[in-house]
């Protein structure tokens, strides 16, 4: 398996830490983003790489700006986690 671009680990594990804070499934999310769950799966474990009209389904359907999925600046210092709580208030 090639090297995944850091890019895509950065949206894959942002959509899972934010996914899991919403309380949603694999299969309510791909819903949601028009995606099957399968493809899902394979964003989150950084084996498919992401559309920029999904960035932004997944986040009207996460509830963020869809440029926070991808923008490491402003969390640069922060774990995934950290993220997730501050994406919960918004």
């Amino acid at each position: 398996m090639t090297a995944v671009e850091p890019i895509y680990h950065t949206v894959g594990a942002r959509i899972l830490a934010l996914r899991q804070a919403r309380g949603m499934t694999q299969g309510e999310l791909a819903d949601a983003v028009g995606i099957s769950r399968p493809a899902l799966a394979n964003i989150e474990a950084f084996r498919q790489r992401i559309m920029l009209h999904q960035l932004e389904a997944f986040g009207e359907a996460l509830g963020v700006p869809w440029l926070l999925l991808v923008n490491d600046k402003p969390w640069q210092d922060h774990s995934t986690a950290d993220i997730a709580e501050a994406f919960n208030s918004y």
